[in-house]
């Protein structure tokens, strides 16, 4: 069930500026450019079928329906040869990236070496320090030392925010630490990702809310309630009445 996750990797099909001094165009026959900002007749590297972001000192470029890295000055960092990459470098010091191969995800490095091998069935970028990937339809999660900290046993995650990831098994959810550490047990119907340090959750068709140290803070009481609290506030709907309540759930007037 993919369908809560974020896909990890996306690529803009329009012009857009990565860096201060260059920016990825598309031409007309489709294929991408990196060109100079202020002239895109200036063009800076070969033309690419695709082309993603510049961040922590590479792009993710595809040719001839293979990915691999290039730097600003178009030389690869890693070789075009993979079926699909990250859209960044992770890892503390933008180690690493994910990369497929013969339909199996693993980790590469910035000198094209492979540091976790090619296992996955499914894997996403790290955020917050960790990144749950898949084997067998079950989730697990790996952190930036290269370290599987949980091994597959999920049968869904959703998605990391504030350093805590909702996870699923048996159709019930509870929600981990950065750790792997259960901070909210596995029986509730559905918990949102956490924003601002709370996570919805609803149980019984009803909905409350968990704070990032795992205390049900705001009850499970209503009958609709925002996904997450923006600024402070959420929205709920109670017994046919529609507030905004706070974090410790007092209404707002």
């Amino acid at each position: 069930m993919k369908a809560f996750l974020l896909i990890f990797i996306s690529f803009l099909l329009c012009d857009n500026v990565i860096s201060q001094d260059f920016m990825r165009h598309k031409k007309k026959n489709d294929k991408y450019v990196l060109v100079h900002k202020n002239d895109t007749s200036i063009y800076l590297s070969k033309e690419y079928n695709n082309m993603g972001d510049y961040k922590n000192g590479g792009i993710a470029v595809c040719i001839d329906n293979k990915w691999g890295y290039i730097d600003s000055t178009d030389k690869y960092i890693i070789s075009p040869i993979y079926e699909g990459v990250g859209s960044w470098f992770c890892g503390d010091g933008g180690d690493f990236t994910t990369a497929k191969q013969n339909g199996k995800w693993g980790l590469v490095d910035r000198k094209g070496k492979v540091v976790y091998p090619f296992l996955a069935d499914w894997a996403i970028g790290f955020t917050d320090g960790f990144s749950p990937y898949e084997i067998n339809d079950k989730y697990g999660f790996i952190n930036t030392k290269l370290k599987v900290f949980v091994k597959p046993k999920y049968d869904n995650v959703f998605n990391i925010h504030d350093g805590l990831v909702s996870v699923e098994k048996n159709k019930k959810w509870g929600v981990l630490d950065g750790s792997g550490k259960i901070i909210v047990p596995l029986k509730y119907d559905f918990i949102f990702e956490f924003y601002e340090g709370r996570g919805q959750v609803e149980l019984n068709k009803k909905f409350g809310y968990f704070d990032s140290r795992g205390k049900l803070v705001i009850p499970i009481i209503y009958d609709k309630a925002d996904p997450y609290f923006k600024d402070g506030q959420a929205k709920v709907i109670l017994s046919g009445r529609t507030f905004y309540i706070d974090k410790k759930g007092n209404e707002l007037m």
